[in-house]
């Protein structure tokens, strides 16, 4: 994924793409639109499986992006010092 978004330029990102939904219908927008579509889906599922493990006694993963990074932070540091 990450090879895929990294060699996309610009103009790619403008192309239209066109799906059809479920229902049948015909849908066309820009592909860079489509892209952040995917990834802002992807947070809502992310969200509702945290909700569902937790209604069942589970410690859910933490799912903060901003969290992750502070772990990789203190990570990276911790390995620099030691």
């Amino acid at each position: 994924m990450r090879e895929y978004l990294n060699g996309l330029e610009d103009a790619t990102l403008k192309q239209p793409l066109t799906y059809v939904n479920f229902k049948g219908e015909r849908w066309t927008y820009p592909l860079g639109e489509t892209v952040f579509h995917v990834v802002n889906h992807q947070t809502y599922h992310r969200g509702q499986v945290t909700t569902l493990l937790r209604q069942l006694g589970a410690t859910a993963p933490w799912v903060d992006y901003l969290v992750k990074l502070d772990d990789r932070s203190k990570k990276q540091a911790s390995t620099a010092s030691g």
